[in-house]
């Protein structure tokens, strides 16, 4: 088993005001050849959306899309007649197919909204667009990993999972300090890692994006000295003491590697035997979702 970190310094980053964006792969504007996808895993966007605001309606086609939310409330809208409102803990799944528009949205007024916006290319193309989202409890991710999707022909067994047109689990987990987790990496495939950004204003507690967002109007009609100065004020730079992380290591040689806020990490195996990933919660309660897929 090889780790192959993804630091989150090193992702692409841009604050267009309304939404602070990382982007793990190549999207929009960031060019990186290095990093275009890892086996169907085309999109992993971790998005801030400041009240009031969000993408407005837009088409997409041939990619399974969804939305992880962090915090705050994401209001979706679709051109199949789809409008619900997802709340911290749902998956919002799109299955785009053949064609459909949608709109993501924060329609609070004080909340930021966080998310990770996550797309997966599928394995047939121009299918019939579906939508479906389930809701997760903190409770049925603590100090467990708790699987949200799985491929369509596993969904189709239980009402319990999110069906996607490929051959990927995806899972969660709210892990705390000292507490581990494991998961069985099997030949042929690999693993994919992420662990938010959660201790910034606007990023994750409900009392810290209030706050950040009756600044937001501030901010923005602020000259940029000033807008930075409050923002170096205002905004909570993470625990250097106590760092929201998790360790990796592997039952072959022990190989351990530390994930932080923001980063994610490649997981590689080129056995032909199964083999054992344990994850551990370092000093503060961490929420980090895994993607085990097919090569």
């Amino acid at each position: 088993m090889k780790f192959e970190i993804r630091p989150s310094e090193e992702r692409g980053h841009y604050d267009e005001g309304w939404l602070d964006t990382y982007h793990t792969f190549s999207f929009s504007s960031y060019r990186n050849q290095k990093f275009t996808q890892f086996g169907p895993l085309r999109v992993l966007n971790e998005d801030t959306v400041e009240p009031s605001s969000g993408f407005p309606m837009h088409p997409h086609q041939n990619y399974e899309i969804f939305s992880y939310i962090l915090s705050g409330n994401l209001t979706h809208s679709d051109s199949m007649g789809n409008t619900e409102v997802c709340k911290k803990g749902s998956v919002q799944f799109t299955s785009a197919g053949s064609g459909v528009y949608h709109s993501e949205f924060n329609r609070d007024k004080n909340e930021h909204v966080k998310f990770l916006q996550i797309w997966v290319k599928p394995r047939n193309f121009n299918s019939k667009p579906n939508y479906q989202t389930k809701d997760f409890t903190p409770e049925q991710k603590l100090n467990q990993l708790r699987l949200m999707i799985v491929p369509n022909e596993s969904a189709k067994l239980s009402e319990e999972f999110i069906g996607i047109d490929q051959d990927i689990y995806v899972l969660s987990s709210l892990l705390e300090s000292g507490k581990k987790v494991n998961h069985t990496l099997q030949p042929g495939r690999q693993i994919y890692i992420h662990v938010p950004i959660m201790s910034r204003i606007g990023s994750s507690s409900v009392e810290d994006s209030k706050l950040n967002g009756l600044f937001s109007s501030l901010l923005r009609k602020a000259n940029p000295f000033i807008s930075n100065y409050l923002k170096m004020k205002l905004f909570k730079s993470p625990n250097l003491e106590n760092p929201i992380s998790i360790k990796l290591s592997h039952g072959n040689n022990q190989e351990i590697v530390t994930l932080k806020e923001g980063d994610g990490c490649f997981i590689h195996s080129d056995s032909s035997t199964e083999e054992e990933l344990f994850i551990e919660g370092v000093n503060s309660m961490t929420e980090f979702v895994l993607l085990d897929m097919k090569k």
